[in-house]
C-alpha cells in the first residue's frame, strides 16, 4: 500500500512549512504556523495537532461566513441580467460567484486579513509540492471510497442527485455553455471546495481535534450543502468529505485532494 510521508519533501512546500504542533519551536515561529519537524502522517501524526495560524473556531464561522456569502449574496449580483437565475449563463455566473467567494474567504483568512504575504497563504492552505506516490495514494482512497459507495447504495439506500451539470447546460447545443459548465464542474469547483473545506476548515479543526473528528466534522460540512441537489446524495458526499481529508492529512498538499475530485466529478459527466 502506497504511504506518503512528509519527511520525503514532497509534503512540504516552498516555504518549508509544516502544521505540527513542535514544543521545540521558539512560540513566534508556532504562530507563523512553522514545525522544523514535519508529521509523517502515520499513527502519531494523526494525533498531533495542526498549527496553523487560525483556530478551529474561526475556521466555523469562516465556512458559515463564507456559505452565507457564496450562497445568498453572490446570486445578488446575477439577479440584475437575470431576475430569475433560469438562463444558463445565469446560473453559470452564479456558481463561479459561490466558487470564488470560498476561495476569498479562505485565503483571507490564511493572510490573516493582510494584503500581504500571498505565497505563504497559499502554502498554508496546502498548495505544497507532492509526490507521484502520494497522488497514486490518493486515487487508492478514491477506489475504496467507491467501494464504499457502492456497498451503501446496495446495502442502505441508492443516493439521488439532481443533474448538475445537464442544469448548468450541458446538454443544451450551445457548444460555449457545456465548455463552460465542464470547466465549472471539474476545474473550479473542485479547486474552491478543496481550499474551503480541506485547506481552511480541515486545517483549522486540526489545531483542535484530532483525525477523525476533524475528518468527519468537515466531511460533514462538505456533504451538508449538497442537500439541495438531492438529500441522500449528502450521505456518501460527506463520507468522500472525510475520505478527502484523510488525504490531505497523510499528504500535507491540497494537489492530490484536488486530483481526487476532480477525477470524480469528471466520471460523474461521464455516468450521467
Amino acid at each position: 500500500m502506497i504511504s506518503p510521508r512528509d519527511s520525503e519533501g514532497a509534503g512540504t512546500g516552498p516555504l518549508g512549512s509544516a502544521w505540527v504542533v513542535d514544543s521545540a519551536n521558539p512560540p513566534a515561529e508556532r504562530a507563523s504556523g512553522r514545525s522544523e519537524s514535519p508529521s509523517d502522517g502515520g499513527r502519531e501524526g494523526s494525533r498531533s495537532l495542526w498549527n496553523v495560524p487560525w483556530g478551529a473556531g474561526e475556521a466555523v464561522l469562516v465556512l458559515f461566513g463564507g456559505l452565507i456569502a457564496g450562497g445568498l449574496f453572490a446570486p445578488l449580483l446575477v439577479v440584475p441580467f437575470d431576475s430569475d437565475l433560469e438562463s444558463k449563463p445565469a446560473l453559470l455566473a452564479a456558481q463561479f460567484l459561490f466558487a470564488l467567494t470560498m476561495v476569498v474567504f479562505s485565503l483571507l483568512v490564511a493572510l490573516r486579513w493582510r494584503r500581504s504575504g500571498l505565497r505563504e497563504a497559499l502554502d498554508l492552505l496546502g498548495f505544497r509540492r507532492a509526490s507521484p506516490r502520494q497522488f497514486g495514494f490518493a486515487l487508492l482512497v478514491l477506489l475504496g471510497y467507491y467501494a464504499i459507495a457502492l456497498l451503501f447504495a446496495a446495502l442502505v439506500l441508492m443516493p439521488e442527485q439532481e443533474d448538475i451539470a445537464r442544469q448548468l447546460g450541458l446538454r443544451d447545443g450551445s457548444t460555449v455553455v457545456a465548455v463552460t459548465a465542464v470547466l465549472m464542474i471539474v476545474v473550479v469547483a473542485p479547486i474552491a471546495e478543496e481550499v474551503f473545506f480541506r485547506g481552511m476548515l480541515f486545517a483549522g479543526l486540526r489545531t483542535k481535534f484530532s483525525l477523525w473528528p476533524a475528518a468527519i466534522i468537515s466531511g460533514i460540512a462538505f456533504g451538508i450543502p449538497h442537500v439541495t441537489s438531492g438529500p441522500t446524495a449528502a450521505i456518501p458526499l460527506s463520507i468522500f468529505g472525510v475520505a478527502l481529508a484523510w488525504i490531505y492529512e497523510r499528504t500535507r498538499s491540497i494537489w492530490p485532494c484536488i486530483l481526487v475530485h476532480v477525477v470524480n466529478n469528471g466520471i460523474a459527466i461521464i455516468a450521467a
